[in-house]
């Protein structure tokens, strides 16, 4: 081999040698830095243990380490739960250098798996998944995955709506599917008034029916989230709830809204016919009608509710109703004795007069007054709120408040007859002529005071009627009385035209027809009714030809629709001969017996006269003649009376002191 070669050998070998001898040098007394961070995030990990060679240390808050008197290639290694194990062997910071340096990045433990609904087995989106202290939710496909999972880890999931699944020790698994259990709806039906728990009631959620058992308890074991639940039971108004969840208790009161109960008099005995009303504010009203037995039952009874329990010849009696399922009543006796207070009277300026017969009531044996609210003439003696009143404008700015007339009779204990005059009206046959009695010669017909009449066979005209009795009612009135009830008598009654032949039973018909119409409404506001009719009617056989006096008016055909019949049994309406008095104007106490007596033989409806009190043509009567006509009232058995003067104006002496 040439010598130049051999020293070039020579000087390599020297040189690994000398670079070997550094190197050992250089681990015999070494410093390793190191960091440990989570290898997903970056983050450094704190206080995690370190082992270098056969050292053990922690590492500090910022994840890093040190160790200096490294004796050779030491092997770097890191473990701490939740995380895989990772290791390391440094090199040397440089050729000739003593530091080493050693980066530990540690992988999660992860596991994962699906949030499954145990019994369809589709996937739960939204639940939880935790594993010791951490936790994962599940995506929308329910897919979950939870890392840094530590040996130790107890695995529990749940989501809303469902029941937490049973906790499951961690092994090292690295996948875990869940199912999850839906939570039940407990629905539990109470009676709202007692508490009891109600058996039987018929409960709806989610489309689907069950039944509350002995303890008033349906269980859903899956319903849709937000489900409107329902609960029905005969004699019970339905009730629910709008959103109800799984894992829910729903409480749900049913309130009773069956009333039954009976009517009876002072002396225990049944009262059959009573009308028997439930209302409450903006609810419509419930009503029913004692039968032979005197009992009765309401179903559909709102919340809230007055009670309003009604029969010719008693009081009637109103009351809140508050939480009775069960309500019996005893009526109380009682008998109009009352005067007629005229439109006129109702005008401003003679308010002392109004006082005057309202202080005479309280001071006699009198208890009623009969106030005019809607005049001969048409005017009404009231504001109205009827659209249809309204319009035909007959309200008058002239007359007093009557709400305050109604309020002081109340506040003394009076009854008050509200007097409507019904065909007689001269304002609406010209707002509305169409609804009118008109003339074969044209135009409207009218009467001999010129006035005209709506026909009575006008469906609209009896609405028109109706919705003033129904003001009336509203107004406060306890009765409401129609007078002129009947077609026309006096003018050209051959001129008249209405809008049917005008024989007697269409004529009665018509009458009747109003009547039950009205009826039907009214009952709905507790009110009484009342008729006035021509006191001739009570003796004149309805059977004629005539018998209705050509005015349609009998009272056959009025009885059965009304609480009271008040037939004008005034004497001076009375010829000679008539009722078989020679002079009936001087005989007042027989004139009323016997048109009492023959009313009375025709209908069971109580009868309460109108009595004349004024003087006529020459035959004076005074207190005298109020008091045979009393009298003669009395004998017939007539229920109670009231007196007519069309002034309003009455003679104390007349009547008894209270």
């Amino acid at each position: 081999m040439p010598k130049p070669v051999l020293r070039l050998l020579a000087a390599a070998l020297a040189a690994a040698l000398l670079l070997t001898g550094v190197v050992a040098c250089s681990y015999i007394n070494g410093t390793i830095h190191g960091l440990v961070r989570d290898a997903e995030t970056g983050e450094p990990l704190a206080g995690v243990p370190v082992t270098v060679g056969s050292q053990q240390l922690l590492a500090d808050a910022q994840g890093r380490f040190q160790v200096q008197g490294v004796l050779g290639i030491a092997r770097v290694r890191a473990a701490v739960p939740g995380y895989k194990a990772a290791q390391a062997t440094p090199l040397p910071a440089g050729l000739f250098s003593r530091e080493q340096n050693a980066t530990l990045s540690l992988t999660p433990v992860a596991l994962e798996g699906t949030a499954l609904d145990a019994t369809t087995g589709e996937p739960v989106p939204g639940a939880w998944v935790r594993a010791g202290d951490v936790e994962a939710q599940s995506d929308a496909q329910g897919h979950y995955v939870v890392k840094r999972v530590r040996p130790d880890a107890t695995i529990t999931a749940g989501a809303t709506y469902y029941q937490d699944a049973a906790p499951v020790p961690y092994e090292g698994q690295a996948t875990l599917d869940v199912a999850l259990t839906l939570l039940p709806v407990t629905v539990q039906v109470r009676n709202l008034y007692s508490g009891e728990p109600l058996p039987g009631v018929t409960v709806t959620a989610g489309g689907r029916q069950a039944q509350t058992d002995a303890e008033g308890q349906a269980v859903y074991d899956r319903l849709e989230p937000r489900s409107e639940v329902t609960a029905a039971l005969a004699g019970f108004a339905t009730s629910g709830v709008q959103a109800a969840s799984p894992g829910d208790t729903v409480a749900i009161g049913l309130r009773p809204d069956t009333l039954q109960g009976s009517v009876r008099d002072q002396a225990g005995q049944p009262l059959a016919g009573a009308l028997v009303l439930v209302r409450a504010p903006g609810q419509e009203p419930r009503l029913a009608y004692s039968n032979e037995a005197g009992a009765y039952q309401l179903e559909g009874v709102p919340a809230d509710a007055a009670i309003v329990v009604r029969l010719a010849g008693y009081a009637r009696v109103e009351r809140p109703l508050g939480h009775e399922t069960e309500a019996d009543f005893v009526l109380e006796p009682f008998e109009a004795k009352g005067l007629y207070i005229p439109f006129g009277l109702l005008v401003r300026g003679a308010e002392a007069q109004v006082q005057e017969d309202l202080d005479l009531v309280l001071r006699t044996e009198m208890n009623t007054v009969v106030i005019d609210i809607k005049s001969d003439r048409g005017y009404l003696a009231f504001v109205p709120q009827d659209p249809l009143l309204q319009e035909i404008g007959a309200a008058s700015d002239l007359v007093v408040d009557i709400r305050q007339v109604l309020q002081e009779c109340r506040q003394r204990g009076i009854y008050t007859i509200a007097r409507i005059v019904a065909f007689k009206d001269n304002i609406l046959a010209e707002a509305r002529p169409e609804w009118a009695v008109l003339s074969a010669k044209g135009g409207l017909w009218r009467d001999l005071e010129g006035l005209a009449w709506a026909d009575p066979f006008r469906e609209e005209v009896w609405g028109y009627n109706l919705a003033i009795a129904m003001e009336a009612a509203a107004l406060g009135f306890d009765e409401v009385q129609f007078d002129y009830l009947r077609f026309p008598s006096d003018g050209d009654i051959f001129d008249m035209v209405f809008i049917k032949e005008s024989f007697r039973d269409p004529r009665c018909q018509a009458i009747a027809d109003f009547l039950a119409y009205v009826r039907r409404e009214l009952d709905k506001t507790g009110v009484f009714l009342s008729a006035d009719l021509f006191g001739l009617v009570t003796s004149v056989d309805p059977n004629q030809r005539l018998g209705d006096l050509g005015i349609g008016q009998r009272l056959i055909d009025v009885a059965p629709w009304v609480d009271y019949i008040s037939p004008m049994v005034y004497p001076s309406m009375y010829e000679p001969g008539h009722l078989g008095l020679a002079d009936p104007w001087r005989s007042p106490y027989e004139v009323v017996k016997i048109s009492v007596d023959d009313a009375q033989k025709q209908t069971t409806t109580l009868i309460r006269p109108w009595l004349q009190h004024y003087s006529l043509f020459g035959v004076a009567y005074g207190p005298r003649e109020f008091r045979l006509e009393k009298q003669g009232a009395a004998d017939a058995q007539a229920h109670g009376w009231l007196f007519w003067n069309a002034g309003g104006v009455y003679e104390p002496a007349a009547f008894d002191p209270e």
